[in-house]
């Protein structure tokens, strides 16, 4: 009977020790990428756009209802009431990099169900509307916090509200 007692215990142990083990390389083999962006992550809603093209031309766009969704690495530029741009989809995908003090947005895409289509395009005027000249945008950020953001850029002046 102790033989048995010993074995059962032996077995138990070894369970154990394979559960834990398990569980651990779980842990160890799974990675979660967590977002550095703080504040800048989050719907934001362009309420205006000031062009520094010399016209001193302001356009209060609350009404066009044009949202910039941030994520991670990835801003999603949509608008409720139209389509952006010349295409069948109201919403475009770009890159970006956060530093604090600036925001640069390349790598833009216009976004279908199927598959998304890049905009190589160094000239397009597609995204004027939302305060972007081109394919690439180099933003310093004037304000950032939980409720409003300011960017500027050689091309215009945007200012957000968190929605």
């Amino acid at each position: 009977a102790n033989v048995f007692l010993k074995l059962n215990d032996t077995i138990r142990k070894m369970r154990y020790f394979s559960l834990i083990t398990i569980f651990l390389l779980l842990l160890t083999g799974c990675s979660i990428e967590t977002s550095d962006n703080g504040k800048l992550d989050g719907r934001w809603q362009l309420m205006e756009l000031s062009y520094l093209d010399g016209s001193n031309r302001t356009v209060k766009t609350k009404e066009q209802l044009i949202f910039w969704d941030i994520q991670y690495k990835l801003i999603s530029i949509h608008s409720m009431t139209g389509k952006l741009h010349e295409s069948l989809t109201e919403e475009s995908l770009c890159r970006f990099n956060f530093t604090g003090d600036s925001l640069k947005l390349s790598d833009f895409y216009r976004h279908y169900r199927e598959a998304d289509q890049k905009i190589d395009d160094p000239s397009t005027t597609c995204f004027q509307k939302t305060g972007i000249n081109g394919i690439k945008a180099n933003f310093a950020v004037l304000h950032l916090d939980r409720k409003t953001m300011l960017l500027q850029s050689d091309y215009a002046k945007l200012s957000f509200r968190k929605f």
